[in-house]
């Protein structure tokens, strides 16, 4: 009898098949994003002692020739950045609830789950968007071949530099 229904659930393209095929994978999506999210933040030093903040690095700020007007105004850029850049991340979470709370609700329905996902999308987009902007004007302080020392540095350590 278990066979049947498994099989006739298995086979028949309902609600709850539909259902469970959205949560899987909106629930796999999450898992790498979030992955991606506390990587991104943890490697690129949004703790003040976070050994990310590369430019602090003697070794690499050696290598590269930095000057201390460089790396002044990356500080900052890094500063006036890492606000928003939580605040961010911190909407982005409360999202993620919301979301799994209007998935897990039996009584929700394929509407209110595809405009949350999108809620969900739309902050994480801004994230993405303010992290890559944070980069490029970090990236805009060097001179190409800083640029393409810190590439070699990144390459040879495995250091995710941006």
């Amino acid at each position: 009898m278990k066979r049947k229904i498994k099989k006739d659930w298995i086979l028949t393209p309902g609600f709850h098949h539909m259902k469970f095929f959205i949560l899987k994978t909106i629930s796999v999506s999450l898992f790498f994003m979030l992955a991606f999210v506390t990587f991104c933040l943890n490697t690129y030093g949004y703790d003040d002692d976070s050994p990310g903040k590369w430019w602090k690095n003697k070794k690499v700020v050696n290598k590269l020739e930095l000057s201390n007007d460089q790396m002044n105004r990356i500080e900052g850029i890094f500063s006036s950045n890492k606000g928003r850049i939580k605040e961010l991340d911190s909407d982005l979470k409360k999202k993620e609830r919301e979301f799994s709370d209007t998935v897990k609700n039996p009584n929700s329905s394929r509407e209110e789950i595809l405009k949350m996902n999108n809620e969900v999308e739309e902050v994480k987009g801004k994230l993405r968007k303010a992290y890559i902007d944070m980069r490029l004007q970090i990236r805009d302080v060097l001179t190409p071949e800083q640029r393409t020392k810190l590439q070699e540095i990144r390459t040879k350590h495995g250091k995710p530099y941006p």
